[in-house]
């Protein structure tokens, strides 16, 4: 007789001798299990599994077990033989471990969730214009976030960001930043460098650990087509000029990212867009996406697609865009988040 099976189940030698095996069956295994079982061991086979088994004293607990024929001289099955190991103590440690995950991933999409409600519900409805924006996260929260905002001198203050962290952090960083921006962009209307430079020194005073992200922040008249604006450490947007050459301009770099160094400073920039001009800002995991043989989408494919889809609409052009993303991803998994926003100026 196994003495650990007696010392697992708490039975004596004298109440399981001549038993069969069904005397530690807790009722709890589906039936199919022990016909499976039963099928590959009178076929000559060793079968592995779990089972969950009673003890004399009625308490459930699990085992992993072993269970092989033996056979005589002649091939016959003689009797079996079973190894089993209580694997009571990991399963409970599996369940609590599931149960956990279950209940991290419930608080992830609820603050994934929380977190798409800062982005705006509704593109700009403006007279000659066309906007359109999406943001794709990598995993239930995002570091990447863009905006819009009516500003109280009537024009279009708007932004894409990038937070340079993933996760719960990033997001919670993210939603930091949202309402400082906001609140700030109010204050300075047509002056994004005094916007960034009043966030850069409230986070500073918030924000106790090393947190940085790049933004581009622009405030755009309607009637004008005057856009001023100013970049912090972000890819710069692309400006596809209509007519016949589609000419690309960069809005570059106008001073570091927001949160890093006291008292910085950006550089104001100043554009005007014409009719038929496409203004197409977006985070670095758009131009960082890669394919199957390691390249980068890059910067140079990025502006030809532009290019190539810019006397569409806001909203068709963006979806053509994510579309060639798409082929040329394939079926790699991306690994960042990305915003990608439009803006059209059609009159």
């Amino acid at each position: 007789m196994n003495a650990t099976f007696l010392r697992i189940t708490g039975y004596t030698a004298e109440e399981v001798i001549g038993k069969t095996p069904s005397l530690s069956k807790s009722g709890n295994t589906p039936l199919e299990k022990y016909q499976e079982l039963w099928q590959v061991i009178t076929s000559g086979e060793e079968w592995r599994g779990e089972l969950l088994n009673r003890k004399k004293n009625g308490e459930l607990y699990w085992v992993s077990a072993a269970i092989s024929p033996v056979k005589d001289a002649s091939g016959k099955i003689t009797h079996f033989l079973a190894i089993e190991e209580d694997i009571t103590e990991r399963k409970k440690i599996q369940e609590a471990l599931r149960q956990r995950n279950e209940q991290i991933t419930a608080e992830l999409e609820l603050a994934g969730e929380v977190q798409r409600g800062f982005l705006p519900e509704e593109t700009p409805t403006v007279d000659g214009w066309e906007f359109s924006a999406v943001l794709k996260p990598l995993h239930e929260t995002s570091g990447d976030f863009y905006d819009f905002r009516q500003l109280p001198n009537k024009n279009i203050g708007f932004l894409v960001a990038d937070v340079m962290d993933k996760g719960v952090g990033a997001a919670l960083f993210m939603a930091l930043c949202w309402f400082i921006i906001r609140a700030n962009a109010e204050r300075h209307t047509n002056a994004p460098d005094k916007v960034l430079a009043a966030v850069n020194r409230r986070l500073l005073q918030e924000i106790k650990l090393k947190q940085f992200l790049t933004i581009f922040y622009g405030e755009l008249n309607p009637a004008s087509g005057d856009l001023v604006y100013c970049n912090a450490g972000h890819p710069p947007p692309l400006l596809v000029r209509g007519g016949d050459h589609q000419k690309v301009i960069e809005l570059n770099r106008t001073g570091m990212p927001l949160g890093l160094f006291k008292n910085e400073s950006w550089e104001r920039g100043e554009v005007k867009l014409g009719v038929g001009d496409v203004l197409v800002l977006y985070t670095d995991g758009f131009s960082e996406a890669q394919n199957a043989q390691g390249a980068f989408f890059g910067d140079s494919r990025l502006q030809e697609t532009l290019v190539k889809h810019s006397r569409l609409s806001a909203q068709a052009m963006c979806e053509a865009i994510l579309a060639d993303l798409q082929e040329f991803q394939g079926a790699t998994p991306r690994a960042d988040d990305f915003a990608l926003m439009i803006i059209r100026r059609n009159a």
